[in-house]
C-alpha cells in the first residue's frame, strides 16, 4: 500500500507540472523529452526530473524566457553532463543543470550559448575545469557543492567579474 501512495503521489506531482506548463505555453512535448533524457541519460530519479522540470517553467516564467530556449540549452549541456556524470554524481549533474536555468534567466536569452559555454567548461572535469574556476576566481569548493543556489552565485559573481574586467563577455551580448 505505501508503494502505491507513493506512485500516486508521483503521479499528481507529475500532472501538476504538466498543467503549470500548459499555463504558461511551455511546449510540453520538449520538455518532456528533456525530462525523458535526463532521467535516461544522466540517471536522475522521477522526482528529480519533475523538480528540474518545474525549475525550467518558474525561470522560464520569472525572467519571461521561453522555455524552449532552456530546454535548448539544457539539451545542449547533456552530452557533457553525461561524460562527467561518473565523478561527479546524479546530484550535481541536477544541480548544474537547474543553474543553468538559472543563470539564463538572469542574463537573458542572448547569453545562452555563453553560459553553456562556460558550465561546460567548469563542469567537465579535470584540470581545465580547474584553471578556469581559478582565473574566474571561483573557490574550487564552491564546484564541489550539489546546490543549484551555490553554482548560481558562484558563477553569476565570476561572469560579472569578468565583465566588470573585459567590458562583457566576448561573442555574447553583455
Amino acid at each position: 500500500a505505501k508503494g502505491i501512495r507513493g506512485n500516486q503521489k508521483q503521479v499528481a506531482a507529475t500532472m501538476e507540472f504538466i498543467a503549470a506548463g500548459k499555463l504558461i505555453g511551455a511546449n510540453s512535448e520538449a520538455l518532456t523529452e528533456t525530462l525523458i533524457k535526463t532521467r535516461d541519460v544522466l540517471g536522475l530519479s522521477n522526482q528529480a526530473s519533475i523538480e528540474f522540470g518545474t525549475a525550467i517553467i518558474e525561470t522560464g516564467a520569472q525572467y519571461g524566457i521561453h522555455t524552449d530556449i532552456l530546454v535548448g540549452a539544457i539539451n545542449g549541456l547533456i552530452g557533457q553532463l553525461k561524460q562527467t556524470q561518473a565523478s561527479v554524481g546524479p546530484a550535481m549533474v541536477a544541480a548544474v543543470q537547474t543553474a543553468t536555468t538559472q543563470l539564463i534567466g538572469k542574463f537573458g536569452a542572448g547569453m545562452t550559448d555563453n553560459i553553456k559555454s562556460v558550465m561546460t567548461q567548469l563542469f567537465g572535469g579535470g584540470k581545465a575545469s580547474s584553471m578556469l574556476a581559478l582565473r574566474l576566481g571561483i573557490p574550487l569548493g564552491e564546484l564541489t557543492k550539489a546546490d543549484p543556489e551555490n553554482i548560481t552565485k558562484v558563477v553569476t559573481a565570476a561572469i560579472q567579474s569578468s565583465m566588470d574586467k573585459t567590458g562583457g563577455i566576448r561573442g555574447g551580448e553583455a
